[in-house]
């Protein structure tokens, strides 16, 4: 189904941009520090260092004693020029050869006249620091017999004379540039993930959920921390969360207790006691709504049976705690060595009735369509108020779209920023051509704050109709 694409900031979310962010924490400081490094070889590759030997010299009018400060400078600037183009000409440059010897690599000759002064600063620039100041002191030496051919009535005294450099002019601050570098790298990078957090087409808000995906949002199971301790985490990573669970929060519990009145209300009114639990990818938490969903309708005073119909990852055995030494013979009756009243076991604790698989198989279809399942179902039925079948992701194969034809209702589990909306309507599209009822979706393990409204259960084709499925409470 094709939709149209646009960028909402309702649609988007700071905590999921923040947590985009912090995953890819290692690739910025990469892009950091791939940017100094590039600075730094740009910098050796680049960077020639130059050395400056300076002298400052007094310029004055022949005659004058000194005691004329204005003549001075009045002279100063009058031959500044003059000057400058004396120590840059070819003729000087010939006589430095003469008494330095031939200068090897690239040195410059400037002069500079200090504002407001009768003072000139000399300055010589060289790859090398000896080069630079034997350069200069040639100059030094010969800028007379030069001079007195252009401005014969100059003089000129040396009042600093010149140093070899021991470090270079032109020295660059590098730590600077490293870190505009780094920074600048930073920050692009981050941005090209904020970027792509911003364009990535899934359901990040409830209100991106309403707007984008087909059917009624029939719940919001927020994010609920698993594992509290680190011991905890170690030995139940993978494990999820019922709300029979005391480590369960209040919200989390109201949750699945609202959407088992959604349920409960929705089923009763279509007549049905089968409801497919479904999502389009693994991990979307398919198993544990399935789980929970069957708690909260027997808390309800409902007779739920729960079956585990994921052939290819079973869970629901590790959920509630299954010994390692429990039979479990649902395969069996399935190829027909089993009976029903030897399939079908109930839970005390937690009151609801289990059919659970423990080992994964191929199963096929021919298997699936033998008429033992239908037959499961049908006797189940007498027993039960609603079974509640876990069944196979819908990417994952072909299983669903068997199951779907066998279960009254069906109920997509769509998880937080995980599955793109367009496959999305396309499993819903499926689900909807199937002869069940597609009853809505469940939007799980989301963050932050929860705020399904009225409106807001019914989704984007619900609207029409919200006067007359109004739940009275």
């Amino acid at each position: 189904m094709k939709q149209e694409r646009s960028i909402r900031m309702d649609e988007n979310s700071i905590k999921l941009i923040l947590r985009d962010l912090l995953r890819n924490l290692v690739f910025l400081i990469l892009a950091a520090l791939t940017a100094v490094m590039g600075v730094r070889v740009y910098h050796s590759l680049v960077y020639v260092p130059e050395y400056t030997s300076s002298a400052t010299l007094a310029i004055s009018a022949k005659g004058d004693s000194g005691g004329d400060a204005y003549s001075s400078l009045t002279t100063a600037n009058a031959m500044a020029d003059v000057f400058a183009e004396v120590f840059q000409s070819q003729v000087m440059k010939e006589k430095v050869e003469e008494t330095a010897g031939k200068i090897t690599g690239e040195t410059s000759i400037t002069s500079r006249l200090i504002p407001e002064t009768n003072l000139l600063v000399l300055s010589v620039t060289s790859e090398n620091p000896e080069t630079a100041y034997t350069v200069i002191q040639a100059v030094l030496e010969n800028y007379h017999s030069v001079s007195d051919y252009i401005f014969g009535n100059a003089v000129i005294d040396v009042i600093m004379n010149p140093q070899v450099s021991t470090a270079p002019s032109n020295s660059v601050n590098l730590r600077k540039y490293e870190k505009t570098g780094a920074a600048g790298a930073f920050c692009l990078t981050a941005l090209l993930v904020i970027l792509c957090s911003v364009l990535r087409n899934t359901v990040k808000t409830e209100k991106g959920a309403i707007r984008r995906v087909e059917g009624a949002c029939l719940g919001v199971i927020g994010h609920e921390v698993k594992n509290r301790t680190w011991k905890s985490k170690l030995k139940n990573a993978n494990k999820g969360l019922l709300i029979t669970n005391p480590l369960a929060s209040f919200r989390f519990e109201e949750a699945y207790h609202k959407l088992a009145s959604m349920v409960d209300y929705r089923m009763q009114r279509a007549g049905a006691k089968v409801l497919l639990v479904s999502s389009v990818a693994e991990n979307e938490g398919k198993s544990t709504v399935a789980a929970n969903l069957a708690l909260a309708l027997a808390e309800r005073n409902k007779k739920v049976l729960l079956m585990d119909l994921d052939f290819k990852k079973p869970a629901l055995y590790r959920l509630f705690d299954c010994p390692a030494d429990m039979s479990f013979r649902f395969m069996e009756y399935l190829e027909g060595e089993e009976e029903t009243k030897n399939l079908i076991t109930f839970d005390k604790q937690k009151r609801i009735y289990e059919i659970f698989n423990r080992k994964p198989a191929n199963v096929s279809r021919k298997l699936l369509k033998n008429g033992r399942l239908k037959k499961l179902m049908k006797a189940a039925g007498n027993m039960v108020d609603y079974i509640i079948l876990d069944s196979t992701p819908i990417i994952v194969g072909v299983d669903v779209e068997i199951l779907t034809d066998l279960a009254d209702a069906s109920l997509l589990v769509i998880r937080q920023d995980y599955v793109r909306i367009s496959d999305l309507n396309d499993a819903i599209e499926g689900l909807r051509e199937s002869n069940s009822k597609y009853l809505g979706y469940v939007l799980n393990d989301f963050s932050g704050k929860t705020s399904v409204g009225q409106y807001s259960r019914y989704g984007m084709y619900g609207k029409y109709n919200h006067r007359e499925e109004t739940i009275k409470q």
